[in-house]
C-alpha cells in the first residue's frame, strides 16, 4: 500500500497495486451534508394536540446522502426516515409537553449533519360538561342563590333568560338577586374553557310568599299549611304582620288572600 497527498487539498490518499492496476481511495471527503425540515414546518418550534407527528424534509451532499435517521430525545425512541434528498416519517410518538427531534443526514464516508424541532404536544381539553342541579325555586322579595357547576375547569360562565332581579356573576357562576315577579323560567346556563361550551337548561320557578304549597296559586291548602304551622309546627313560612310571631292574624290574612284578597305582607 502506497500512502501519498494530493498537494491541491492536502487529502491523504491510499493506493494498493495487483497486478498491472493500482487500487486508489481518494475519499477525503470532509463536507457534511445538509438537511432541513419542511413540514409540518420549517418553524424550529411547533405545537399539536395529537401524539404523533408526521415529519418530511430534504437534504443534499456533494457526493451523496446515505441515510436520514431521527431521534426523539423526550421519549428515547429513532428510526430512518424514507428517501434520502427527500425524506419522510410517517409518524413520530411524542409525550406528553416538550419534545426535541432531531433529524440527521449521514453521507457515505460518515460526514453528517442535523437539524432539530421542538414539538409541544398539548393535550386536547374537553368542554365542560354542568354538574349542578337544573331545577331551583326562589320567593318573591327573598334572597336567592344557585351556583352553577361543572367539571373540566370552567374559567367562565353564563346564564340567559334569568328572572327579573337576578344575574349571574360571569367568573364564579353565581347566580343571585331578588327576584320581583312570579313565574316559572327557563334558563340557559353555560360553561366554558378553551375546549367548548357545556350548556344546560335550568327550570326555576318563583312562587309568592303566600304559596307554602308550592302549586303557583294562593289557596285554602296554604291556609292550612299556615294554621298548622301556627298551632306548633317548627318554623313559621310567612309572618305575614311581620310582629314575630307566626299566630292567628298571619291565618286571617292569608284567608282573605285565599279569598281573592291581595296577600298582605305589611303590618
Amino acid at each position: 500500500m502506497t500512502l501519498s497527498v494530493d498537494p491541491r487539498n492536502g487529502d491523504l490518499h491510499a493506493s494498493t497495486r495487483i497486478g498491472n492496476y493500482v487500487l486508489v481511495n481518494s475519499s477525503g471527503d470532509t463536507t457534511a451534508p445538509s438537511v432541513s425540515i419542511t413540514s409540518p414546518t420549517t418553524s424550529a418550534t411547533y405545537s399539536t394536540t395529537t401524539d404523533t407527528i408526521p415529519l418530511s424534509g430534504t437534504s443534499s451532499d456533494n457526493i451523496g446522502i446515505s441515510a436520514v435517521s431521527w431521534t426523539n430525545s423526550a421519549n428515547s425512541t429513532s428510526g430512518t426516515a424514507s428517501g434520502t434528498t427527500s425524506w419522510s416519517v410517517a409518524g413520530i410518538a411524542l409525550v406528553s409537553g416538550n419534545n426535541a427531534i432531531t433529524v440527521t443526514a449521514k453521507d457515505a464516508v460518515g460526514n453528517s449533519s442535523s437539524d432539530t424541532i421542538a414539538v409541544t404536544y398539548e393535550t386536547a381539553i374537553s368542554a365542560p360538561v354542568i354538574t349542578s342541579s337544573l331545577s331551583s325555586t326562589g320567593t318573591i322579595g327573598t334572597d336567592f342563590s344557585y351556583q352553577i357547576t361543572a367539571i373540566n375547569i370552567p374559567v367562565s360562565f353564563a346564564a340567559a333568560g334569568l328572572p327579573a332581579g337576578l344575574s349571574v356573576n360571569s367568573g364564579t357562576g353565581l347566580i343571585s338577586g331578588t327576584p320581583t315577579a312570579v313565574g316559572t323560567s327557563s334558563v340557559t346556563i353555560s360553561a366554558v374553557n378553551a375546549g367548548g361550551t357545556g350548556v344546560s337548561t335550568l327550570t326555576l320557578s318563583v312562587y309568592s310568599a303566600c304559596d307554602l304549597n308550592r302549586d303557583a296559586s294562593t289557596n285554602v291548602v296554604d291556609v292550612q299549611l299556615q294554621v298548622n304551622q301556627a298551632l306548633g309546627a317548627a318554623a313559621c313560612a310567612s309572618d305575614l304582620n311581620r310582629d314575630g310571631l307566626c299566630n292567628v292574624i298571619d291565618v286571617q290574612r292569608d284567608v282573605n288572600a285565599s279569598l281573592g284578597g291581595p296577600c298582605v305582607v305589611g303590618p
